[in-house]
């Protein structure tokens, strides 16, 4: 079975047809999705901007992993069941979408970095370099994620 034909399997499924059917559906899952998102990039943020040694300066950074932690996931865990929900909703259209696959690379990679990086820091301050450098990546690979996933509809 090639990918093109599980795309086509999911654009047909029930799922797929019961949330293209419905008026509010898709539109109500897109509002949650994107209260994810806003969940998600704004506890990494707060997190990357602290690596940079920009903001809340008075906590370590073990504290601020430590508090942002459970809004990460939750937000993760948020976008990730909404967005595969969209998703088999639109399947066959996001099969020929270039920024959809962007998105998707760009999401594994943030998703590791999350689940590495990110959550190692709950543990150990970081060095000065590995902080910058995981606080640019973390911030350029989620704030990318967004940027693709907003193209999607426009290619």
């Amino acid at each position: 079975m090639n990918v093109h034909a599980i795309f086509r399997w999911f654009d047909h499924c029930a799922l797929a047809t019961l949330i293209r059917d419905s008026t509010w559906a898709f539109a109500a899952l897109e509002v949650v999705h994107l209260l994810g998102l806003t969940l998600l990039l704004g506890s990494i943020a707060v997190l990357s901007f602290r690596l940079l040694g920009r903001g809340l300066k008075d906590q370590t950074v073990v504290e601020i992993a430590l508090d942002t932690s459970p809004w990460t996931m939750i937000g993760l865990g948020t976008v990730t069941l909404t967005g595969i929900v969209m998703a088999v909703a639109e399947a066959n259209r996001l099969y020929d979408s270039e920024p959809f696959f962007i998105k998707m690379v760009l999401f594994a990679l943030a998703v590791i970095l999350t689940f590495t990086f990110n959550r190692g820091l709950t543990k150990a301050e970081p060095s000065a370099g590995a902080a910058l450098g995981g606080g640019i990546a973390s911030l350029l690979l989620w704030f990318g994620v967004g940027f693709a996933g907003r193209a999607i509809a426009f290619f």
